[in-house]
């Protein structure tokens, strides 16, 4: 029937399922041989794809089981769910070198090598964003305030996440204001000037 579907993990999702499925990587190879890709371009897809593989596979680790694995054999972690601040520093380190492609992690990535960042490769003129400098500045100390806050239990996350934000009009609209104020309770909305993204406050992961 038209509206049929069944369970798949994600190995047979991407890598395919017998006959009937032929998995997501399959298809995206079997469309860049009917556009005639060429070997460059196909070289460098095909190291993706492979990794995609491979971690749907689950030859690959997750980059939480990784970091999972770093913090519980860090020579300071004493089993008790504890992140101190010297794991906090040897993990970002870590995480620093392996995006800068001067850490090789085969565990995480498999055969692929990060092309080392250099400081030539780098981009001639800042990028332009659609926030002036003073309202830019703004909103980078907003998110770093917001290390600070603590979230009642009883708010609800999409109102927090707004809040968190958007404490004061600084990125509402005046229909934003007007509405905010019709409707007790109602989040403001982000300015539409504004893209960055959202978060919430997570729970503490244990590592035990």
């Amino acid at each position: 029937p038209e509206d049929s579907f069944e369970e798949m993990s994600m190995n047979e999702i991407f890598n395919g399922k017998e006959l009937h499925f032929p998995g997501l990587i399959p298809l995206i190879y079997a469309y860049l041989d009917y556009i005639k890709c060429d070997s460059e371009t196909f070289k460098r897809v095909n190291e993706y794809l492979k990794f995609i593989e491979k971690r749907a596979k689950g030859e690959l680790i997750t980059p939480a089981t990784w970091m999972r694995r770093f913090i519980q054999s860090h020579p300071d972690y004493q089993k008790d769910s504890v992140i101190s601040p010297s794991i906090a520093h040897d993990l970002m380190v870590a995480c620093s070198e392996i995006g800068n492609g001067t850490r090789s992690c085969p565990e995480l990535l498999g055969n692929i090598t990060i092309e080392r960042m250099r400081k030539e490769d780098a981009y001639g003129q800042v990028l332009a964003g659609r926030l002036s400098s003073k309202e830019r500045s703004v909103l980078i100390n907003k998110l770093m305030q917001r290390a600070h806050i603590n979230k009642p239990d009883i708010t609800a996350r999409n109102k927090w996440r707004a809040d968190s934000i958007c404490g004061d009009d600084t990125f509402a609209t005046e229909e934003d204001k007007d509405s905010s104020s019709k409707t007790p309770g109602t989040p403001k909305r982000m300015n539409a000037a504004y893209k960055g993204p959202y978060y919430a406050a997570s729970p503490q992961r244990s590592f035990k």
